[in-house]
């Protein structure tokens, strides 16, 4: 009698909260590597310890996952599963529960040999795939619902993104791209403080154009912007420049609301109908 072939067992684990096309990439990769794809979905507490919360509880995500078809099979982690973060138990437990079978462990494009923590695993039986997916990070749950929670406004300049508004302030985050500036600009309502986070840039800043001064932004210097202040945000640097603005008062601008143009109908060229009357006639 022949004897039986070895099959090969492909685990994968993430939180996948949401799901994107990134994950579907990877999963169909990590699928064609072996007989069996087994998905290890991350616990509510360990994505609530990288991002904050989960976006959906683990029973969801896990009906999602199970109902793509280069999914075999899903297995939903508890909190004190991977409380270490890793997938240690799980590849252990997998190795365990299939003694005559390969394992093979598939990481996506971020997730290298050396930084982390499931290659101190030694069995004979235990193989790593790198950069399943594809080596560059196509998308990302966390920038999905960053954006779905703060949109970025793309700029000649760069892009910002409204964290939080209401109460007389309001939270931004900018980003300047390298070699560009914003343009000068004052607000007669608010005052603004600009906090940098990462990446040099200096603000131009003065009372009457064209007498300015120049303010280098550090970590540790917030540079603090009054009402009726004209300035400029500046990056002279060849690195993005990531600042955080807090601004308080009023959103209007220097010059306050503008005045609504009322035209004539009549005047416009259009005449009053019947609007049921007229989408009777389109479509009959």
């Amino acid at each position: 009698m022949a004897e039986e072939e070895q099959k090969t067992i492909v685990l994968v684990t993430g939180g996948f909260d949401p799901l994107h096309s990134g994950h579907i990439a990877y999963l169909e990769e990590a699928r064609q590597l072996g007989d069996t794809l087994i998905v290890g979905l991350n616990s509510d507490a360990w994505l609530t310890r990288k991002k904050g919360k989960a976006f959906m509880p683990v029973d969801e995500r896990g009906a999602i996952v199970d109902a793509l078809g280069c999914v075999d099979k899903v297995i939903g982690f508890d909190e004190e599963y991977d409380a270490d973060d890793s997938a240690c138990s799980f590849i252990k437990d997998m190795l365990e529960y299939n003694p005559k079978a390969r394992i093979i462990f598939a990481n996506g494009g971020d997730r290298k040999i050396g930084n982390i923590l499931e290659d101190s695993i030694t069995d004979s039986r235990l193989m790593f795939a790198q950069s399943v997916g594809g080596d560059d990070k196509k998308n990302s749950s966390s920038w999905i619902l960053k954006d779905w929670e703060a949109p970025k406004v793309e700029r000649d300049w760069g892009h910002y993104r409204e964290l939080y508004k209401g109460g007389g302030f309001a939270v931004k985050e900018l980003v300047i791209n390298p070699h560009s500036k914003l343009t000068m600009q004052k607000h007669k309502h608010r005052s603004e403080t600009w906090n940098l986070v990462s990446g040099t840039a200096h603000i131009l800043t003065g009372a009457e154009l064209p007498h300015t001064k120049q303010l280098i932004l550090t970590p540790s210097t917030p540079v603090d912007i009054p009402a009726g202040t004209w300035h400029q945000g500046v990056n002279d640097s060849d690195e993005p420049a990531h600042i955080v603005e807090i601004w308080k008062g009023s959103s209007e601008s220097q010059d306050g609301p503008k005045k609504r143009t009322t035209h004539s109908i009549h005047r416009l060229g259009f005449k009053r109908t019947n609007c049921r009357r007229s989408m009777q006639t389109q479509y009959t």
